[in-house]
């Protein structure tokens, strides 16, 4: 007799799934949107920023009413006031020169966002030059950079601006300037720190075998790799701007007074709260919070999506 076949094992299934199955992979958008949505909160604090935006491009098309328009009758009207036909006169009611509280709520976003913009800008930009020469060249620049970096530290912020500004005089760029000057040291040092263990890595060294400058090294090899830390700083920054700008306006020192700013408002509603008129610091007081807020929200997010420690958990690049 035969012995009996024995039984031919099953194939084993593949694990690969088929090519109709497969998916692309996703682009930077897509992962961004992906996560942004699955995290909620920077979803709402961008459609907060977006409205901000938008009320500080086209302040002119949205605000009811000229900011700079007094109406002597109408000073210190509440929110939601109506004239003797009936009609709507003030959303937000009026200051104690009956001037609409929208309306400068409106034209005070577009110099908030502006100066954020403008300084964080500037401030980060010049840093992030200086950190990365110093932290490359290394020798008397880095020392000179740095010690300059040093002495900034060591001085009060604060009184800083306020010693530059009374120099300087009032004015948005002079604003502008000076606030710059003040966050430039945060990146300079970071940018510092990141070039260090850059420049030593394999692909700097191959760059530099083929012949490349000091200068395109640096801007075209190094700066691209270090420039996730400095975003999140960024981030982080215009908040901070923001609230500093509108306590330099609450004492008087931002820009001059018939330009209309959440920091100025703020200043001019002091000697009438007693009285009773809580809408002059109020709303005033929750646009500065709720876009601090939501700049920090969208901070948080960018510096979870961009670590690539996280991209296991689904949550990082």
């Amino acid at each position: 007799m035969s012995a009996a076949k024995e039984p031919i094992p099953a194939k084993p299934k593949s694990r690969v799934p088929p090519l109709d199955q497969m998916h692309a992979p996703q682009s930077f958008i897509q992962r961004a949107t992906s996560s942004m949505v699955k995290a909620r909160y920077p979803v709402v604090a961008i459609f907060f920023l977006t409205l901000i935006a938008l009320c500080a491009v086209f302040a002119s098309h949205l605000a009811p009413k000229d900011p700079n328009r007094v109406e002597i009758f109408l000073r210190l009207n509440p929110p939601l006031s109506y004239n003797e036909q009936g009609q709507l006169e003030s959303v937000l009611g009026t200051d104690a020169a009956g001037r609409d509280v929208l309306s400068r709520l409106v034209y005070g976003a577009r110099i908030s966002f502006f100066v954020g913009l403008a300084a964080v800008g500037f401030g980060g930009g010049a840093g992030t030059i200086l950190g990365l020469t110093a932290g490359y060249l290394g020798g008397r620049v880095d020392d000179l950079i740095m010690r300059l970096a040093d002495i900034q530290l060591a001085y009060p912020f604060i009184l800083f601006a306020i010693m530059m500004l009374t120099i300087l005089g009032e004015g948005v760029l002079n604003l502008v300037l000076v606030l710059g000057i003040g966050q430039w040291v945060t990146y300079a040092r970071i940018a510092r720190a990141e070039t260090l263990v850059q420049r030593e890595r394999e692909y700097v060294e191959a760059v530099r075998a083929l012949g490349a400058t000091e200068w395109r090294i640096m801007l075209r090899t190094i700066m691209p790799n270090i420039l996730t830390p400095l975003i999140v700083i960024a981030s982080f920054n215009v908040a901070g701007v923001i609230l500093s700008e509108a306590s330099l306006s609450f004492l008087g020192l931002g820009v001059p007074e018939r330009v209309p700013t959440w920091g100025a408002m703020l200043a001019n509603s002091r000697t009438e709260l007693l009285g009773g008129s809580w809408w002059l610091a109020a709303f005033p007081g929750l646009a500065i919070m709720f876009t601090v807020v939501s700049l920090n929200i969208l901070g948080d997010w960018m510096r979870d999506f961009l670590d690539p420690r996280l991209r296991g958990s689904g949550q990082g690049l």
